[in-house]
């Protein structure tokens, strides 16, 4: 009798220890999806990003997105997503949200994120008068989440970016890269176009169409697409009737948003609508250059990065196998 006690005992023992083992595993399982949901977090994770070493000219974290097309080889920086690295996936571009533009060589874009890198150019912390691409100016200035945007009204962007000409009247510049239009957010590119020309009679100068180009779930690949190739070809045909020819396209972010990021039909949308982007970007000439938002990691948890776990994912092997 005292045997089968001491049995029921043992096993109930055991199974209590494996309830509270997979509770706490499935606490911190909880744990572990909040945090990386979590967006408060600064801009500086959002994006892959180079922590340069002693030999690197940068001696703070840029951040540095997968560029598009191969020209110009990477090196200098060692540590979190290296330029090697991005030179393995193929890189002419290097598109990041600073001001700093010695990051892997000349073919970096800096970009004036927001009003508060623009002051800080303006007080002399940093130094743009060796850029040599196209300076980028602000990163969804309508997007008030400020940890992801520039966070400013209509009025601020039109006037900040009319500064920044004045600033660099002799260096190319890209308009203020907005969000898809299907998000709905305050304002748009045109708005900006034209609320620019009701306050200084021209329109702004840009020699860069940037934009964002984001599919969802929500819509699938195929929508996602047309939504966003129909917001280049309409944005392009506006401005040509407002007097601006020969304009080039920067898409300086895409990427998939969806709920599980390492799902085969994320990857596979994902996949897929890069593969559209790819193919409508090599038959328009104005379509210079396209930025995946994510390299080797899921930065927001709604992007399938080209590389997880140290394996190409599904849109990863459709960059390769294009550029490589």
């Amino acid at each position: 009798m005292k045997t089968k006690v001491a049995f029921v005992l043992g096993v109930l023992g055991t199974l209590l220890l494996l309830g509270l083992v997979l509770l706490m595993a499935s606490r911190l399982r909880a744990q572990r999806v909040t945090m990386q949901a979590e967006p408060e977090l600064t801009h500086m994770v959002y994006l892959p990003f180079v922590t340069c070493g002693e030999n690197c000219a940068t001696p703070t974290p840029t951040p540095i997105p997968t560029p598009h097309r191969v020209k110009a080889a990477l090196s200098q920086c060692c540590g979190g997503v290296t330029c090697s690295k991005v030179q393995d996936y193929g890189a002419e571009w290097v598109s990041g949200w600073s001001p700093l533009t010695k990051r892997c060589g000349r073919i970096s874009s800096p970009m004036i994120r927001d009003v508060s890198q623009l002051e800080a150019i303006k007080a002399g912390v940093y130094d743009l008068s060796d850029a040599i691409m196209p300076i980028q100016s602000f990163n969804e200035p309508e997007n008030q989440d400020c940890a992801a945007g520039a966070c400013i009204s209509l009025i601020t962007a039109i006037t900040r970016h009319h500064e920044i000409e004045q600033m660099f009247p002799n260096d190319e510049l890209t308009s203020p890269a907005f969000s898809p239009t299907w998000l709905q957010l305050q304002y748009n590119l045109l708005d900006f176009v034209d609320g620019y020309y009701d306050e200084y009679g021209v329109y702004p100068r840009f020699e860069v169409v940037a934009m964002h180009a984001y599919g969802t779930e929500y819509y699938g690949w195929q929508k996602s697409f047309n939504l966003t190739a129909d917001e280049f070809d309409t944005a392009l045909s506006e401005l040509q009737t407002r007097g601006y020819n020969d304009l080039r396209v920067w898409v300086t972010e895409m990427g998939w948003w969806c709920n599980d990021p390492e799902s085969m039909l994320a990857q596979m949308d994902a996949q897929y609508f890069l593969n559209a982007w790819l193919n409508k970007c090599d038959n328009d000439s104005r379509c210079q250059y396209i930025n995946w938002f994510g390299i080797t990691n899921g930065s927001y948890w709604f992007v399938v990065p080209l590389e997880l776990n140290g394996q190409l994912t599904l849109p990863g092997q459709a960059w390769r196998q294009r550029f490589n």
